[in-house]
Order: C-alpha cells, then structure tokens, then sequence
C-alpha cells in the first residue's frame, strides 16, 4: 500500500469520526494540518539557505566538482567487465569495445525512404534525439557507457581550454 493511500484512509478515518463529534479527532485533523505547513516552511528554509551557500562558491570548488566527476565518469564508463567464471576483470572499454553499425530510419509519418548506414558521429553530431533498437545483448547499454565515456572531458582537454 502506497504512503499516499494510507494519508487517504486517515484523512477518511478522521472525518468519520469528526462527524461522531469526537473533538480529539479535531484536534488531530488540526495538528496535522499544522505539522503539514511546518514541514513546508521547513523545507522552504532549507532551499533557501541552499541557494544563499551556492553563491559563495569559488571557482576552485567548482573545478574540484568537475574534477571529482570526470573521474567518476571514467570510473564508471571506461571499462567493460566480461564475464568470467573464475575472475571478474575490468578492462578499457577502448580495448574491446567495436563500433556497431546503424542505419537510419525516419520517424512514422515521415516520406519512406530506405534505411541508410550512418557512423556514430553522424548521430551524435546531427541529432537532437534517438533511438537505439536491438537485440538482446546487441551492445546498447555498451554503447550508452562509451558514448558517455568518449563525451565526458579529459582533464587534458579542460586544461587545452582554461578548465572550462
């Protein structure tokens, strides 16, 4: 049962008994509306302070952040583990990964035009949305880890361009 269906039965469970004239379940009613109000100032309080801290940041604490991401990024995407029976191996996703091969199909609606062959870049560079189809274990997942491994920035580059 979801958090939002058990409020629901309360709030029906008070107005029941509201309507027996049981002032406690007035009192209650009010006390929840009230804890309801708070919980939002509360939360408005901390929003408010959030933004009040992000204007002191420096530009230092940004590039450690952008640091701390890119190796995150890396850590995350820039191997693959095959599996293994005996040991688990994680490997450069640039040694094993190979390009697949797309063709390109318009949208429904759309003039009929037969599939074409496009590389990688092609999609990456021109469209604005797409999407992937394949088989299972066609290597979509493997391809969503290398397109964010190959677009996340090298450190090499962020410092090409003033740690921009």
């Amino acid at each position: 049962m979801s958090f939002r269906r058990i409020g629901q039965r309360c709030d029906r469970a008070l107005e029941v008994a509201i309507q027996k004239g049981l002032l406690s379940a007035h009192e209650a009613k009010s006390a929840a509306r009230t804890n309801l109000v708070l919980d939002e100032l509360s939360s408005m309080k901390r929003m408010i302070e959030f933004i009040s801290r992000s204007r002191d940041l420096n530009v230092a604490q940004i590039e450690e952040f952008h640091s701390s991401l890119r190796s995150q990024i890396e850590s995350k995407h820039g191997y693959i583990v095959p599996p293994h029976f005996d040991a688990r191996r994680r490997v450069p996703i640039n040694d094993l990964y190979v390009p697949p091969a797309f063709s390109l199909q318009h949208r429904k609606g759309a003039t009929r035009q037969e599939p074409q062959e496009v590389e990688l870049e092609h999609i990456l560079s021109t469209l604005y949305r797409a999407v992937i189809l394949g088989n299972p274990g066609s290597g979509k997942s493997t391809l969503a880890s290398k397109i964010c491994h190959d677009l996340q920035p090298t450190a090499s580059t962020c410092a090409s361009q003033g740690g921009e």
